[in-house]
């Protein structure tokens, strides 16, 4: 299901991308890759949308994954993943508008 939804985040497919992260965690909800994935998904699915109210959703739904990315990170197969995740949550939190704040 990564592999399936990596391809579908590839073209732009953003919704069945989710799903597909979804799937897998259904399958192992300590698989930490499709936390960290999903997350960045729902991230950058957020920027995409004009409904403030829908990527404010967004964005809490992908600090959710992001927050469960790091309870399971020691089983990483790509630690340089959490590196990656964490310095854009860093990242963005700061460059965000003021719709797109964390509470």
């Amino acid at each position: 299901y990564i592999n399936l939804g990596n391809a579908y985040r590839h073209v732009g497919r953003y919704l069945i991308t989710i799903d597909n992260y979804f799937n897998a965690i259904n399958i192992d909800e300590t698989f930490s890759m499709a936390y960290v994935n999903l997350s960045m998904c729902l991230f950058r699915y957020a920027r995409l949308q004009t409904d403030k109210v829908y990527s404010r959703y967004l964005d809490h739904a992908g600090y959710y994954y992001y927050q469960k990315t790091l309870e399971f990170k020691d089983n990483i197969h790509y630690p340089e993943a959490i590196e990656d995740i964490i310095n854009f949550v860093g990242q963005s939190f700061f460059s965000w508008d003021c719709h797109h704040v964390m509470y």
